[in-house]
């Protein structure tokens, strides 16, 4: 039983994550027949009983919320309500919220830009094992943005986000093997992070295995694959 949780009660954040999923489908037609209308419907009672789970000081309801008001999905589209409540999320010591304020932060959306500030962000939610943000802050390392420039760091944190099962690291592990940065160009070694990206559905890794199969690197040219590939990563998600 979830603490705080009476057994038998209604959890507004569970069924507004309930909501989200099955509006996020009926909005790409994935596994029910597409249907906008449904999926506004659905965004709407999302964000409504977000706000009830909010109001009770739940923080993962917080994070969400701002997520919603990011997209415009059943409230008025605004980055700075977005903020709002990551930042009230992050308050709490919510990893979500933080790691969602740290990228607000981080490219200046609804918020002054600050990318100290966002690493700062990321940090604190890496620090709870919040696996997007271990890859974040690798591409901050990556870039040298709000971080000195440091490619073996950059290595580590996606290694460690992989470890913790961010399956988006195998494109950004791949992409240094492919491009020789931080690490000896290995177009192989490329192919095999690539390629274990797209089998668990990673549509980057799936666009960059293409376009290893087209151009005949770490792998035989073969442009039937590459096509295929191509498509998996243009399917709407």
């Amino acid at each position: 039983m979830v603490p705080g949780i009476i057994a038998g009660e209604a959890d507004p954040a569970t069924e507004a994550s309930g909501a989200l999923n099955l509006g996020s489908m009926y909005a790409t037609g994935r596994g029910v027949a597409k249907d906008e209308a449904q999926a506004e419907r659905l965004f709407q009672q999302a964000a409504e009983r977000y706000r009830t789970a909010a109001a009770q000081g739940n923080a993962f309801a917080m994070a969400q919320l701002g997520q919603l008001y990011l997209r415009g999905r059943g409230v008025p589209k605004s980055e700075s309500d977005a903020v709002s409540w990551w930042r009230k999320a992050a308050d709490l010591k919510n990893p979500l919220g933080e790691n969602a304020l740290g990228w607000a932060l981080y490219e200046g959306r609804g918020v002054a830009r600050d990318e100290a500030a966002g690493v700062a962000m990321w940090k604190r939610a890496a620090a709870q094992n919040l696996n997007v943000a271990e890859a974040n802050l690798g591409g901050a390392y990556m870039q040298g943005r709000g971080v000195p420039r440091d490619e073996a760091q950059a290595k580590r944190q996606y290694e460690l986000a992989l470890s913790h099962g961010y399956v988006g690291a195998n494109f950004q592990l791949g992409c240094m093997y492919r491009d020789g940065k931080g690490v000896p160009a290995d177009d192989a070694k490329a192919v095999e992070y690539f390629n274990a990206g797209a089998l668990r559905g990673d549509a980057r890794s799936q666009n960059a295995l293409g376009y290893m199969y087209q151009s005949g690197r770490g792998v035989p040219q073969d442009l039937e694959k590459a096509a295929a590939y191509f498509r998996l990563a243009a399917q709407p998600r």
